[in-house]
Formats: C-alpha cells, sequence, structure tokens
C-alpha cells in the first residue's frame, strides 16, 4: 500500500513535471529539461521553494514571456519534440496571452518561410 504524501500544489506540479517521460523507438527520454521563469508575486511563495527542493529539475530565470516560449519550442524542435521546457510566469493571464502571441507570430513565421521557399 502507497503512503500518503502531503505536497503544496507548487510542489505537486514540480514533482509531476520532473516525473514525465516520453518513449519512442524502445528508448525513453525525460520530457522536460527543466523551466524557464520570471519570478513575481505568485512564483516567489510557492515555486521557488518547489524548484529548491528539486535541484535536479534545472530553472532558468528569463526577462521576457515570450522569449522563453520560442525558445522551448526551438529546444523542443532540436530534440526532435522528444523533450522541451516547462514555461512559468508570476501572471496566468499575461503568459497565456504572450504565448497565444508567440505561438501565432511562428505560425506566421512558418507559413512565411513556406510562401518564400515555394516562390524560389
Amino acid at each position: 500500500m502507497m503512503k500518503t504524501k502531503k505536497l503544496t500544489v507548487a510542489q505537486a506540479t514540480i514533482e509531476f513535471l520532473n516525473n514525465q517521460y516520453v518513449e519512442r523507438d524502445g528508448k525513453t527520454n525525460k520530457f522536460f529539461g527543466g523551466c524557464f521563469g520570471i519570478f513575481g508575486h505568485g512564483n516567489v511563495a510557492g515555486l521557488g521553494q518547489a524548484l529548491q527542493e528539486h535541484p535536479e529539475f534545472t530553472y532558468y530565470q528569463t526577462r521576457n514571456e515570450q522569449a522563453m516560449v520560442h525558445t522551448a519550442a526551438a529546444y523542443a524542435k532540436m530534440k526532435n519534440r522528444l523533450s522541451t521546457f516547462a514555461c512559468i510566469s508570476c501572471t496566468l493571464a499575461f503568459i497565456s496571452c504572450s504565448v497565444a502571441t508567440a505561438m501565432a507570430r511562428r505560425s506566421s513565421a512558418r507559413a512565411w518561410a513556406t510562401r518564400l521557399s515555394a516562390s524560389a
């Protein structure tokens, strides 16, 4: 029988992310290489402590939400979609907007690049 383990939401989140794996062709890979983040009101209290308790889940401090998303997407592409980075921010609404904007820019850049290569 498993013993109950009491965790805060932040501790459970980091532990969950740290225990995600992807399997392809019989090989298992850790899904998250770590996380990017901007510490503010919400992140300082909970996630900071949870990240400190899991030093194997590397944290990289950033300054811009869209840059986090672009870097995580580039890392995932480089790793053949077998690994990526989690992105955390202090304001959920702001990060959601920034993520949506970053993804829209990626899509439009990809479409533009496709048009250029098709016309060449």
